[in-house]
């Protein structure tokens, strides 16, 4: 019975030392995980580094390649690619990440062959979809980017990039009802988007709820309050929702953070047309127009600066006609 003894405490401490190295595994990756969820790249690095053997190639290249894409890191991330491939890992996140690497260096063949790849080892993985998604909507096929987009969505409902490639390809398509959807399900998950809370912006205005659109350039602004353009829009959309006393605010927000903020001169020229303040709207229509030449074309047939035009001022600054104004402006162009 020595014998069975023997062979049982050597199982015994078999099985403790695997579970103790797979409960040191899972330590070590949920560590780097979290390092990287808390954008502390090198330290993930580091870590992945030092315990490279323990955690296992499919895992070091694939959150390796993930960082890197992070960090814009375009000529390592490549290199890792190339030894992730030739040390011929097979893996569907591995395929996902260096289909997504690929798209990143704006290689759109290699990510979807990538993608492809990733979906023949397994077809119930979202993110391989959206990747092709991405790719095609930047090679201008739109069929072929949102009817990827909708297979990834049939997987995960809540997928950002679906949610906002599709957003996106939607508004190209100015189906604004449809894309409007999905750009507020991005929102929820990501709110510091500033490009989609300007594409809903727009939308709004487009469809003339300035209400809502005024709101997406609220949100803009609480994500970056520096950017001048934010508060020339909503001053501009505050305007046409009759809001003037608050334009006036947000057009002088916009050119504080920018003296040459031409455009924001332009629309406080329009609200003092409108109140009858002359000398200052003609003040902020030669400040707009010294700096933005195209913006006396727009002046000549701006109703809203009718209170203007029947002083000889206006023709001084803008010009008799609209056909010498656009001569002007080709003459400007050729010039730059």
């Amino acid at each position: 019975m020595k014998w069975v003894f023997v062979i049982a405490t050597v199982f015994i401490f078999a099985l403790v030392f695997y579970y103790s190295v797979n409960n040191e595994k899972t330590r070590t990756k949920k560590k780097a995980l979290s390092l990287y969820r808390k954008k502390r790249y090198d330290k993930t690095i580091s870590l992945l580094d030092a315990k490279r053997a323990l955690l296992g190639e499919d895992f070091y290249y694939s959150l390796l390649i993930e960082i890197l894409v992070e960090t814009k890191d375009i000529e390592k991330m490549l290199q890792a690619c190339k030894e992730a491939l030739d040390s011929k890992i097979e893996s569907s996140m591995l395929y996902n990440n260096i289909s997504y690497a690929y798209f990143e260096a704006e290689d759109f063949d290699k990510s979807l062959e990538y993608a492809d790849k990733c979906i023949e080892l397994n077809d119930k993985f979202a993110a391989p979809y959206a990747n092709k998604g991405n790719c095609y909507y930047l090679l201008g096929d739109l069929d072929k980017a949102l009817e990827n987009f909708d297979t990834a969505l049939g997987i995960n409902k809540e997928l950002p990039a679906a949610l906002y490639g599709k957003g996106i390809c939607l508004y190209i398509r100015k189906d604004y009802t449809e894309c409007e959807k999905y750009l507020l399900k991005y929102t929820k998950i990501n709110k510091k988007s500033i490009n989609t809370f300007k594409m809903l912006g727009d939308l709004y205005f487009e469809n003339r709820d300035f209400s809502s659109a005024a709101k997406m350039y609220e949100s803009i602004i609480s994500v970056d309050s520096t950017l001048p353009w934010a508060y020339y829009e909503l001053g501009n959309i505050l305007f046409y929702e009759g809001d003037l006393f608050r334009a006036l605010t947000s057009l002088d927000k916009a050119i504080d953070l920018d003296k040459d903020c031409y455009i924001a001169y332009y629309y406080k020229c329009r609200i003092f047309s409108l109140f009858r303040h002359i000398d200052e709207a003609f003040q902020c229509l030669e400040k707009a127009v010294e700096g933005e030449k195209y913006l006396k074309l727009i002046a000549f047939e701006d109703n809203f600066l009718n209170n203007l035009k029947i002083y000889s001022r206006f023709k001084d600054i803008v010009g008799n006609r609209k056909t010498d104004i656009i001569s002007e402006l080709q003459v400007t162009s050729a010039d730059d």
